[in-house]
């Protein structure tokens, strides 16, 4: 498997080459998990994020790999879903404890037919709600109250 990292500091490669500051390069997992962990480039497209159930305590930019994720916040956060995401994610959030789980949208994405943010609380859906993708349109559907 791999990996787009964007490198913090210039390093040496897998290859042997120089990975340049503020570039982004395409690495193996390994060798990426390797360098973020070090503080030395970030995950460009939060690969890292990978697995069934994330624990998020900060807003977030949903990507295309977070489908069929669950997110458990640990505190109020907004996720975030851009428009022309492909595939289109479907995954489900659990609200933090106390505070609010948001859901927004931006550059012309849309949840339940508006552009507006929908929030959501554990009181109200103490089993968590879904983000489903509308087949027709660049649009999600959020359950919940």
């Amino acid at each position: 498997m791999t990996m787009r990292v964007t490198i913090i500091a210039s390093l040496m490669g897998e290859a042997g080459t120089v990975l340049e500051a503020g570039n982004i390069y395409t690495v193996s997992q390994p060798f990426g998990e390797a360098i973020v962990g070090e503080g030395r480039a970030t995950d460009t497209d939060k690969v890292l994020r990978q697995g069934a159930v994330v624990s998020i305590s900060t807003d977030t930019l949903i990507t295309a790999a977070d489908d069929g994720r669950i997110f458990n916040l640990t505190a109020a956060a907004t996720l975030t879903i851009p428009a022309s995401l492909s595939p289109r994610p479907s995954f489900i959030v659990n609200p933090p404890p106390t505070g609010d789980a948001s859901v927004a949208v931006s550059g012309g994405a849309n949840i339940n037919g508006a552009t507006t943010t929908l929030t959501r609380a554990r009181s109200a859906n103490v089993a968590g709600f879904a983000v489903v993708p509308y087949a027709e349109s660049d649009g999600y559907g959020v359950s919940g109250s």
